[in-house]
């Protein structure tokens, strides 16, 4: 496992897409890093020179920070040195690429970053590390500006982090559907521009996404098994199941519900 480290970082198809959201150059903070992996592989594929991994617990920090050290340094063993709680934040560079490790809650502790992923937890955990971080404002100013993007897996709960994201200034500008080990996840990339359209009433958006309007076998797979989750909800008598019903109307018009009526 620790040859194949050094040699080639290979992700599962989840976190591939994930990787393929981060910007050429940009500085990104993984947060929940796990095992580093993202991290790892955006610095072994030139993607970006400067990664800071980031979790609030212990142990899958020190993982990330040897995997990183393999990647980085070509050494797993030597001069290893683990985080502990009185030793939260460490650095592993060479001449051409640096990544800080972060033992935090959330976006703690940051102070800039051009791409922040956040995947892997449920959407509610999400609202409140965003939120908690556009209400912290310091001398620097805020963490998410105009040029920062998000880049953002649910597992779940997506609805609702989509219609929170379109309440406080964010524009989805991607989403991505992707199959792995039989499940169907939702990556969404979002920005906070300056002049923010208001889609906090799109029904569409909210419960569809903009995998609504694509055709490939994920989003197709998405679709159906959204369709699922809404009829469970209108057929168990819901209160709230005529207005699911509309929703769900309303979604049958679009590309990858219309496929799979």
């Amino acid at each position: 496992m620790k040859k194949e480290l050094i040699n080639k970082i290979k992700l599962t198809p989840r976190l591939q897409v994930i990787a393929d959201m981060v910007r050429k150059s940009a500085v990104t903070a993984d947060i929940g890093c796990d095992h580093g992996l993202v991290c790892a592989y955006l610095l072994q594929n030139n993607i970006t020179d400067k990664i800071i991994a980031a979790d609030i617990n212990l142990k899958p920090l020190n993982s990330a920070r040897k995997t990183l050290q393999s990647v980085i340094t070509g050494n797993t063993t030597n001069e290893f040195i683990a985080c502990n709680k009185n030793n939260e934040k460490q650095t592993i560079k060479n001449d051409k690429m640096t990544a800080e490790t972060l033992l935090t809650d959330g976006l703690n502790g940051i102070q800039k970053a051009d791409d922040i992923i956040i995947a892997g937890v449920g959407g509610e955990l999400i609202i409140k590390i965003i939120g908690d971080a556009l209400n912290k404002i310091d001398f620097r100013g805020n963490l998410i500006t105009p040029d920062v993007r998000l880049i953002l897996q649910p597992m779940t709960h997506t609805p609702d982090l989509r219609h929170w994201l379109f309440k406080n200034g964010f524009n989805i500008t991607n989403e991505t559907a992707v199959v792995e080990k039989n499940q169907v996840y939702i990556i969404i990339q979002a920005e906070k521009p300056l002049n923010h359209v208001n889609t906090a009433n799109n029904e569409t958006l909210i419960y569809g996404g903009l995998t609504a309007q694509k055709t490939d076998k994920a989003s197709l797979l998405y679709a159906e098994k959204n369709k699922k989750r809404l009829l469970k909800i209108i057929n168990s008598k819901n209160e709230k199941a005529d207005y699911y019903n509309k929703i769900l109307e309303k979604l049958m018009l679009l590309p990858a519900y219309e496929i799979r009526q």
